[in-house]
């Protein structure tokens, strides 16, 4: 029916790029943020932004962008609430803050980060349980909730130990949003990704952020 069908929305202008029915295309529902939607008649590739598919945020949308390396799939922040992080080592954390290193994907070369403790306001301003926020030396494509982002330290001179991990509550603003433009050099997805370098990151300490 016509009320069962979904916009796809460029995350650009806000123009609907097409629409679908997700009984003849469920593909698209459950595309993750970053992979690749095959829009119907679409003559370029389109990659999910962010899904809106609940009634409560209105008419279901899902939001794409023109090009894998967007700066809307960017971000270099992320969010998990402090209860939902697991600590392997005596089950509590380092004092915080404390800089560590970080991966969302399976194998994905780690990115150096800072994480602190910050009130957990969600997108509409409710006031919600405390969140570690993971403020990343490079921007990661693709993060999403659900996504399980694990934490290390050590490295290089030294053994890798795994501090924890937990499922992400969200990200931070993209670089769209912020109107900013991408780092030359963008980490790599994950250990397949041959078409970027991890060569070179920011070594400067962003600050903490409520």
């Amino acid at each position: 029916s016509t009320s069962a069908m979904i916009d796809c929305v460029n995350i650009e202008d806000q123009s609907v790029v097409t629409k679908f029915d997700p009984n003849l295309n469920p593909s698209l529902l459950y595309a993750t943020v970053g992979q690749g939607a095959k829009l119907p008649g679409a003559a370029q590739k389109w990659f999910v932004v962010d899904k809106q598919l609940s009634s409560e945020t209105g008419a279901p949308k899902i939001y794409v962008c023109p090009g894998t390396h967007h700066p809307a799939l960017y971000s270099d922040t992320l969010y998990i609430r402090s209860n939902n992080f697991h600590w392997m080592i005596g089950g509590r954390p380092p004092p915080l803050p404390f800089r560590a290193k970080c991966r969302i994907r399976h194998l994905q070369p780690l990115v150096d980060c800072e994480i602190c403790l910050v009130n957990g306001n969600d997108r509409n301003n409710n006031s919600n349980d405390s969140m570690l926020q993971f403020r990343l030396d490079v921007p990661l494509r693709g993060i999403a909730p659900g996504q399980v982002c694990a934490v290390y330290s050590g490295g290089r001179d030294g053994d890798l130990i795994c501090l924890g991990g937990g499922p992400i509550e969200r990200r931070g603003s993209s670089y769209w949003e912020l109107q900013q433009e991408l780092p030359k050099s963008l980490h790599p997805s994950g250990h397949n990704d041959l078409s970027l370098s991890s060569s070179n990151p920011p070594n400067a300490t962003k600050q903490c952020t409520e």
